[in-house]
């Protein structure tokens, strides 16, 4: 993936700051390794390749399955695939935490997420970006119906 075009456009805030008066200026890279830190990196990789919960034909990202929920939108009878929807998407804004955060960026958050969803994810199991261009937008995925 090309980070370029964000870079060049000064809208990685952090990368910006960290570079503000450096006689030495450095890259996404550097600055993972500068200011990241295991727990950091892991919780990333963690995000990028989800363990997964299996009901009912569905898919569901385990750590914010609730089955709870899950029974009250199947009671009211919507299709899996809606509720997987709704249950799995992640919006790009949670992981701004305040930062003040263009929509260009917050859509290259949504296709590195998808990407690497597109990689991970069980076969038959689709990665869907929602919300493209707005401050909304989040990436969630379905099982698809063969």
């Amino acid at each position: 993936m090309n980070f370029d075009d964000l870079i060049a456009r000064g809208l990685i805030s952090t990368l910006d700051a960290w570079n503000e008066g450096a006689v030495s200026k450095i890259g996404l890279e550097d600055l993972s390794s500068l200011s990241g830190g295991s727990g950091l990196f892991l919780s990333y990789a963690s995000l990028f390749s989800p363990k997964l919960t299996e009901v009912g034909g569905g898919h569901f990202l385990s750590f914010r399955f609730d089955e709870g929920i899950y029974l009250e939108w199947i009671g009211s009878g919507r299709a899996i695939s809606d509720v997987e929807l709704v249950m799995n998407h992640v919006h790009m804004t949670y992981f701004a935490q305040g930062e003040d955060v263009s929509i260009d960026v917050l859509d290259k958050m949504a296709e590195v997420l998808f990407h690497f969803w597109s990689l991970g994810l069980p076969a038959g199991v689709s990665p869907v970006i929602l919300g493209k261009g707005t401050v909304d937008v989040s990436v969630t995925f379905f099982t698809s119906l063969s």
